[in-house]
């Protein structure tokens, strides 16, 4: 990490040039604006982690007199995919899920297959079924056999997913274990 610091920056250029900062006075004739971007792990991914994180963080410069205050919420591009969506789709959503089916039959019925990455390995899935009721199922695929969770897919093999997609070969694996699951 570094840290960068600007001098011989008028308050009216920082207003203008630093919008996402906070500007403040340090005295009477001198302004400066301060912008912190955390770089979060990949398993923060709920707004209850991101603040745990943030406090663990940030607690070192509330200690040495710093006023800090967050707000967390939905980003403008969750707020639009949340539109419309049933309330425990949006809570999962909220929650650190990304929907990566959206399933619908000859009767209008939607359903929402969900997925949270919890490990490299380990992922939490959820799929709306007719009766409203909710499938969840948490999913290591150090302990399934991954070849039979290809079964009815066209992969050829894991190693074949793993040269298609390497980032998501395994949210891949067990996605397909999950779907054959029903």
């Amino acid at each position: 990490m570094s840290i960068k610091i600007n001098t011989d920056i008028t308050e009216s250029e920082q207003e203008s040039s630093f919008m996402n900062a906070t500007l403040h006075s340090v005295t009477d004739l001198m302004a400066c604006s301060i912008s912190i971007e955390p770089i979060y792990p990949p398993q923060v991914t709920t707004q209850e982690e991101a603040k745990a994180y943030l406090i663990r963080l940030l607690q070192p410069l509330s200690d040495a007199n710093c006023r800090i205050d967050i707000q967390i919420g939905a980003s403008r591009d969750i707020e639009d995919e949340l539109k419309g969506l049933p309330v425990n789709v949006s809570e999962d959503v909220m929650g650190g899920f990304w929907i990566v089916n959206r399933d619908d039959d000859v009767d209008g019925y939607f359903g929402y297959q969900r997925c949270k990455v919890i490990n490299d390995h380990t992922f939490i899935f959820k799929r709306d079924v007719r009766d409203k009721e909710t499938v969840v199922r948490k999913i290591d695929i150090n302990v399934i056999d991954r070849e039979a969770a290809l079964k009815g897919f066209e992969y050829d093999s894991f190693d074949d997913i793993k040269q298609q997609s390497p980032d998501t070969a395994n949210q891949i694996i067990a996605e397909c274990w999950f779907d054959n699951s029903f």
